[in-house]
């Protein structure tokens, strides 16, 4: 498994202190992959100096031979066309943050100027399309995301945006859903409609990618999952900060675990293994469920409702291999 790094804050945040010391600790580990994952949600107008330096540092340090994959997550706020280009040449995917039309987009994404960012969301959408940068939309799965799904996923189609990935509301510091932003059967409801969605686009052999989806096809085909909710395992269990701390975030089957340890004194965490329970392991679906539902939170929340989604979803994803050729 490759070892994933957060940059939990904007990367100007960090002093050539903190980021050297990092990337130090960063060179004791013996991984082939390293995914570094940069949180900006507005994008600086400093952003490319910052990150050459943090380049630099990691080529500098890391043996030859090793990988690293940037992706940064942003809701393209101030996104220009000299970044768009420094995306592409630097090869930064990118997750686009954007609800879906304007309507349901403004509901939960309000800027401080109490204006909405819809618009900018649009525009950093088509430059990095103009540019041919590797991007996806990152979809929050509210009440309101999961009731209007089929407007949602064709707005993004009609815009030529067919990479997707959909993660339900949380809250990340307590282990219970908020019922008031998605309930269990509106969740319920947005799955069974977006993987109809999904299914019929891909019969018809067009191509979009519901990152959930494909994973499962993938898993049932026998690939490793590339997912956390498909592999059991957090994909973020370094989470850094400016101060020098790593945040872990642990999942496991009904708790979640969050622990800052100082970088110098006790280093990064290494992904392990969830422990599965026992009444999980005699569960048929164990092996497409691996007991992590929907990274980080309480999963038996939703272990009903993916019980019968497996059951009623499975043929068809045969079906679709099937007509695929896989």
């Amino acid at each position: 498994m490759p070892l994933n790094i957060t940059f939990k804050e904007t990367l100007s945040s960090y002093n050539e202190m903190i980021m050297k010391s990092f990337v130090e600790k960063l060179a004791e580990y013996n991984n082939t992959l390293i995914e570094i994952r940069l949180y900006e949600p507005s994008i600086a107008t400093d952003f490319s100096n910052y990150f050459c330096k943090l380049e630099g540092l990691l080529k500098r340090q890391l043996e030859n031979g090793i990988k690293i994959k940037y992706e940064i997550c942003t809701a393209g706020v101030g996104l220009t066309m000299k970044q768009a280009g420094f995306f592409r040449e630097k090869n930064i995917t990118v997750c686009l943050l954007m609800d879906g039309p304007k309507s349901i987009h403004e509901h939960n994404n309000i800027l401080l100027n109490r204006m909405g960012s819809h618009e900018q969301a649009v525009h950093a959408a088509r430059l990095l399309t103009t540019y041919k940068v590797n991007f996806y939309i990152g979809i929050t799965v509210t009440s309101v995301v999961a009731m209007n799904i089929q407007r949602i996923f064709s707005f993004f189609i009609e815009n030529g945006w067919n990479s997707h990935a959909y993660w339900p509301v949380m809250c990340e510091m307590h282990q219970k859903m908020p019922t008031e932003l998605l309930s269990v059967r509106e969740y319920q409801y947005f799955l069974e409609q977006l993987f109809w969605l999904w299914k019929d686009k891909r019969m018809n052999r067009q191509p979009v990618y519901v990152r959930e989806f494909e994973n499962l096809a993938g898993v049932i085909k026998g690939y490793a999952p590339l997912v956390s909710s498909l592999s059991g395992q957090c994909p973020f269990q370094n989470v850094f900060f400016s101060n020098g701390y790593i945040y872990s975030r642990g999942c496991r089957e009904g708790h979640t675990e969050y622990l800052c340890k100082q970088l110098e004194e006790q280093g990064l965490l290494v992904m392990k293994s969830v422990d599965v329970k026992t009444e999980c392991k005699m569960c048929r679906w164990v092996s497409l469920c691996q007991s992590d539902r929907m990274c980080c939170m309480n999963s038996s929340v939703f272990c009903e409702i993916y019980k019968d989604f497996y059951l009623s979803i499975l043929p068809e994803i045969f079906e679709l291999l099937r007509n695929l050729g896989k």
